[in-house]
């Protein structure tokens, strides 16, 4: 191979290995919206554990909402900013309500936006309603003691 191929080759193989690396930081800083099946291999296969047992090693944030409701919508936008501040430190999800009514059922959830704050041990603690960017960061120093 001449040194003009091989120079190539390897700008290539460098150009490809970071974007591999640019996207694997992008998705790992992304709100993931998941359904059933996602929640029984990322979170809790409530099928074949009766008992509540998280599957993750950091913490979560588990966002229960509807595509309809108001405070929803407005509270979007401040957990995609605390996903992306956080990156890997925690993982934001997301479960829509009217395509998921069993993991609903499942959690008891009758308001909505419905927050459920993980730790990595799987304590969970139930937060209802809207919040700003400033109270959510507020609730993850309280509950997952992360700055």
């Amino acid at each position: 191979m001449s040194i003009i191929k091989k120079s190539s080759m390897k700008k290539i193989l460098i150009l490809v290995i970071l974007t591999w690396f640019s996207l694997q930081a992008t998705l790992a800083q992304s709100v993931m919206s998941i359904g059933e099946s996602e929640f029984k291999s990322l979170i809790w296969d409530f099928e074949a554990e009766k008992a509540w047992k998280y599957k993750g090693n950091k913490p979560a944030i588990i966002d229960f909402y509807a595509d309809w409701c108001a405070p929803c919508r407005a509270l979007m936008p401040h957990l995609e900013s605390i996903q992306a501040d956080y990156g890997r430190q925690l993982q934001v999800y997301k479960i829509n309500t009217d395509k998921n009514p069993a993991l609903t059922r499942l959690f008891s959830i009758r308001t909505i936006p419905t927050l459920i704050f993980v730790d990595p041990s799987g304590k969970k603690v139930e937060v209802k309603g809207a919040h700003n960017k400033k109270s959510l960061k507020d609730l993850i120093r309280r509950y997952f003691s992360l700055d």
